[in-house]
């Protein structure tokens, strides 16, 4: 561990190669924007060149999972050359301040932060978006006939009436753009993934198919979407079943098990004749007596956790 003093050096350590690169930045600020300008223009000339050119599922992951939490287009490559430069800074910093281990596992831990804050961010957009689904799905239905089945046309009028989904107004918002200005069958099938990706239900699947079926092919999905509706309207009589009965638990876990431990208690002392002292001797200064408590204390906590896991699962069927 390290003590105080190592921990300010290694701090204003840090800034200083911040404040350094800050004002490298600053003097070559037009140099390096071309650089980059140029490496972009050389992808895209690539990108042209190979347009059959699969991804690999690790970029295909961290694509979609910046459009979905960021909401732009950034570059796998940009995200990876971000983390590695955390990586390699830290080591840098730490080289000489610490040992060469915990310099490799600060650098891992602090590299693995952006991953991990734009996970958790995901999955908190997954939970809530996928709560709209009933009225997305009964707004979509009804557009979608009054517009005459024009997948286009629909879309804009559950942007234009849906003032109530937070979350996935935005990501249809953004599928619109998105499809309107191509006519490629592979970008739509790209856009529709990114939308279903997002909020990573059975529902926000299914009505990615359609939509891609509609706006690709032109077929009714009429049917499809009413099939969806049905299948969520299921789902909410069984959430709201769900509900109660993971209300009864939450309540015999948070009152039941305090009250039967303190009855306990007043047995052991009142039927077994067992001073309050002797008790509380055996209860927190023995071996058997304080592993039985802490068990007991960490089991409680985790019903507590499974049971704010369950009530917390996205809505689906």
């Amino acid at each position: 561990m390290m003590n105080f003093r190592e921990v300010c050096v290694f701090v204003i350590t840090l800034l200083l190669y911040i404040i350094l690169f800050a004002g490298l930045y600053l003097l070559m600020k037009n140099q390096i924007t071309l650089v980059i300008s140029r490496m972009n223009s050389h992808k895209r000339l690539r990108l042209r060149r190979k347009p059959n050119q699969a991804e690999n599922r690790l970029d295909q992951h961290l694509r979609l999972l910046l459009l979905s939490v960021i909401g732009k287009r950034i570059s796998p490559k940009s995200f990876k050359i971000f983390t590695s430069l955390i990586f390699t800074g830290i080591i840098a910093i730490g080289y000489g301040n610490v040992s060469i281990m915990s310099a490799i596992i600060t650098a891992t831990l602090l590299s693995l932060l952006p991953y991990l804050m734009l996970r958790i961010r995901l999955e908190s957009i997954r939970r809530r978006s996928s709560f709209e689904g009933e009225n997305l799905i009964s707004s979509f239905l009804s557009q979608y006939r009054i517009k005459q089945y024009n997948i286009y046309e629909t879309i804009e009028g559950v942007l234009a009436e849906a003032n109530e989904l937070k979350l996935t107004r935005k990501l249809l918002f953004r599928l619109l753009i998105d499809i309107r200005n191509t006519g490629s069958e592979t970008v739509i099938n790209e856009v529709v993934r990114s939308f279903s990706f997002a909020i990573n239900t059975n529902w926000s699947r299914m009505l990615s198919n359609c939509i891609k079926t509609a706006a690709i092919n032109g077929i009714n999905i009429s049917l499809a979407l009413e099939d969806i509706l049905i299948q969520l309207r299921e789902a909410r009589a069984l959430a709201e079943e769900r509900k109660r009965l993971n209300s009864e638990a939450v309540r015999m876990t948070i009152f039941m098990v305090p009250i039967m431990y303190i009855a306990t208690v007043i047995m052991s002392i009142n039927y077994m004749e067992m001073p309050i002292g002797e008790f509380v001797h055996n209860q927190f200064y023995t071996t058997e007596g304080f592993t039985l408590f802490m068990l007991t204390i960490f089991l409680f906590l985790t019903n507590l956790m499974f049971i704010e896991m369950i009530q917390n699962k996205r809505f689906d069927y």
